[in-house]
């Protein structure tokens, strides 16, 4: 494991503080899965492709059959209009928490 500026230790250089500024943005890919009975991969494959529409074309990786049919199946997932505002607004709040996250210290 490495370990980051701030002590946290993760595997593939995830940190702890990463993973807390993420976190409910997971969540709610999990809370959103769940509903439409799909995982949070197919969620926010279906986020991108219905969120950015023409301006985004997702290339999910997949070293097993059963993840190239996943991913191909959030094709079909839609996402109401709700679901995809609360995940634009939990993603802009993360990368917002990054930025404050490396400003230096007054």
């Amino acid at each position: 494991m490495r370990k980051g500026p701030a002590g946290a230790a993760g595997p593939k250089g995830f940190t702890r503080n990463g993973l807390a500024r993420t976190a409910p943005l997971v969540e709610e890919l999990r809370a959103i899965g769940k509903a439409h009975g799909v995982t949070p991969a197919q969620v926010a494959l279906a986020w991108l492709i219905s969120f950015y529409g023409d301006t985004v074309v997702a290339l999910p990786g997949a070293s097993k059959v059963r993840q190239a049919e996943e991913a191909a199946a959030a094709m079909a997932i839609r996402l109401s209009d709700k679901e995809l505002s609360r995940l634009d607004e939990l993603s802009r709040a993360a990368k917002s928490n990054r930025t404050t996250e490396r400003a230096p210290a007054a």
